[in-house]
């Protein structure tokens, strides 16, 4: 029988609850426990890591190279049919315009953090000024400044690196912040798909880096380095009730090369480019965001595309011959490499997260409804750069280059706000510590509490966020002290 209870079973009494084990919520229970707190972590799904607890030997988790099972057989993500989440984009398409899969995310110990690629680059310093910045622009937004700006938050950034063991290159990025050190580990192999695009970008005079990212590229903290197998994936942060819901609005270019690229091999993103995240008020450079340089799929995945391909162009009637020879040339996966932009989403107040009046889940719980439509700030920006993302790959040799369509529910995976912090009950849910107003022992410290979006991967704030909100418990006064 699988184990529910995990760590010092002895205990009865705490002085913390942390709801989820994620990037959100372990930090927290991290620093709460090193410094003295008896805390219960509750999560909603099983534990795949054997020898969680045990203090002799790293845990060993029940993953594996099988696209079937994680991508195809919900072995960590949760069902649609039994735990959906509704869609609409306005009140005016009543209750619901859809039931089934929203950003849905894995319930497990680990959260989506535990099988996921963990890209983690910092926001910049902007990034947490766009209410000053962007004041007045944009009708319909809600733009703020955050409470806690970069340079107070800088420490934490660091301190999280070391505690995940984060891969980088400090100063490759040109736009990024002021650092205090250096990344713990050095960037991981190049992946050849990488050095190819990154022909076009050169030539165009943009700047490729390698991707920060919290996958040993050597031996780390007892950890062994990462074999580069190519079995990365990405699954979303949680989904909490509250207003100005944020996802990255995202662009997504393909290149088709004549060479093969084997996009697939090695970590799903070893580099990208941060030239298109912008300039507040430039309109010559919009608010974008960073653009993450990866490759084709898995096997299965190739094979349905291609059978929807040979269904489209054969009206219906199989055709076993082109599919074979799809499969064998594989311009979907070896030959083909992607640049996704994750562009900053700008907060507004329609935009929310509330629960379905009548929908409910296996346990017979109201489930998540997102009342969600994109604003023209991050349209226009997109609409800015997809030709800008063409000229990349053209510039690289590629012989078919296209904008994939967007998707009608957004499926960047990466969920912000809702429980917003900020200086003034009157227009945050949280101070900046992350506490509610209303209620002084109740924290968050998840991507609900970010004000604005940003234009890059937000699972490194989180991370910082959350180990800044949780010194601040230790020590109100001064969060920064707890640092170790």
């Amino acid at each position: 029988m699988r184990r529910t209870v995990y760590g010092n079973e002895s205990l009865d009494h705490f002085d913390a609850l942390v709801i989820g084990s994620g990037a959100g919520g372990g930090p927290v229970a991290y620093v709460l426990a090193t410094n003295g707190l008896k805390v219960l972590v509750l999560e909603a799904g099983p534990c795949h890591l054997d020898y969680l607890d045990d203090p002799n030997r790293q845990p060993v988790t029940r993953f594996s190279n099988d696209e079937l099972k994680l991508e195809h057989r919900n072995f960590i993500e949760v069902h649609e049919s039994v735990e959906p989440r509704t869609w609409r984009t306005t009140p005016a398409d009543g209750d619901r315009s859809l039931t089934g899969n929203v950003q849905n995310l894995p319930k497990t110990v680990g959260g989506g953090c535990l099988h996921a690629d963990l890209k983690m680059p910092r926001f910049e310093p902007t990034d947490f000024q766009l209410g000053t910045l962007l004041a007045g622009k944009f009708s319909g937004t809600s733009f703020a400044d955050w409470p806690v700006q970069y340079d107070e938050l800088e420490p934490f950034y660091a301190w999280g690196e070391r505690l995940l063991g984060v891969q980088g290159l400090a100063g490759a990025n040109p736009f990024e912040g002021p650092r205090s050190a250096d990344y713990p580990m050095p960037p991981g192999p190049v992946m050849y798909g990488s050095t190819v695009v990154g022909k076009g970008l050169s030539a165009l005079g943009y700047t490729m880096f390698p991707y920060p990212t919290a996958v040993n590229s050597i031996p780390y903290d007892g950890r062994p380095a990462c074999v580069n197998c190519g079995f990365c994936s990405g699954y979303p942060c949680a989904i909490l009730v509250g207003k100005n819901l944020m996802f990255h609005y995202q662009t997504v270019a393909l290149g088709i090369f004549d060479e093969r690229v084997h996009g697939y091999r090695g970590r799903t993103v070893a580099h990208g480019f941060a030239d298109f995240r912008g300039k507040p008020n430039d309109p010559n450079k919009p608010l974008g965001g960073i653009v993450e340089i990866s490759g084709g799929g898995f096997p299965i995945g190739e094979a349905q595309f291609y059978a929807r391909i040979v269904n489209q162009l054969r009206g219906g009637r199989w055709d076993g011959a082109l599919f074979k020879q799809l499969m064998r040339q594989s311009p979907g996966r070896d030959r083909v490499m992607v640049l996704v932009m994750q562009a900053e989403d700008a907060p507004q107040l329609s935009n929310v997260v509330d629960l379905d009046p009548s929908v409910v889940d296996l346990d017979g719980l109201p489930v998540a409804r997102c009342t969600y439509q994109n604003h023209a700030f991050e349209v226009d920006a997109g609409t800015f750069y997809e030709p800008k993302l063409l000229d990349i790959f053209q510039a690289a040799g590629a012989r078919y280059t296209a904008i994939a369509p967007r998707d009608a529910i957004p499926s960047s995976q990466h969920i912000m706000g809702t429980l917003r912090s900020g200086v003034s009950p009157a227009s945050s849910v949280t101070d900046k510590n992350g506490r509610f107003w209303d209620l002084g022992n109740l924290y968050a410290s998840d991507g609900a509490i970010f004000p604005t979006s940003s234009g890059y991967n937000p699972t490194m704030t989180i991370v910082a966020m959350a180990l800044r909100v949780a010194a601040a418990i230790v020590k109100p006064s001064a969060p920064a002290s707890v640092i170790v």
